[in-house]
């Protein structure tokens, strides 16, 4: 119930309308069920490590939000209201690089497109 009553909560948040950014995707993601890794076992000889208990320590991520903002001050001001935070949580703005999917998609929105 709490789970249902907070994905209430964040996706009310997210279709609120915000002046400078908006949400245009985002998801709860589930615990980690592996990690793989590449560990260098010799001089030259690699080794593809997989850890089916990944260390989670180091704070593991619960989901996300896309955001589209002109600027960082703008996905800040976003991610200063998300109510992540007054549950304890903890929200980190990353940039992604633009590809050709996603400008196109950002284009398509911008049309006015589905």
């Amino acid at each position: 119930a709490t789970h249902a009553a907070r994905a209430v909560e964040y996706s009310a948040w997210a279709r609120k309308s915000n002046a400078a950014a908006r949400i245009v995707g985002g998801e709860a993601l589930g615990t980690a069920i592996a990690s793989v890794a590449l560990l260098t076992v010799r001089r030259g000889v690699d080794s593809i490590i997989v850890d089916d208990v990944p260390d989670t320590t180091n704070g593991d991520f619960v989901g996300y939000f896309l955001v589209q903002a002109p600027d960082r001050e703008a996905a800040l001001a976003l991610a200063r209201n998300c109510p992540h935070l007054k549950y304890g949580g903890r929200v980190v703005v990353r940039r992604v690089w633009p590809n050709e999917r996603n400008l196109a998609v950002t284009a398509v929105k911008d049309s006015g497109g589905p």
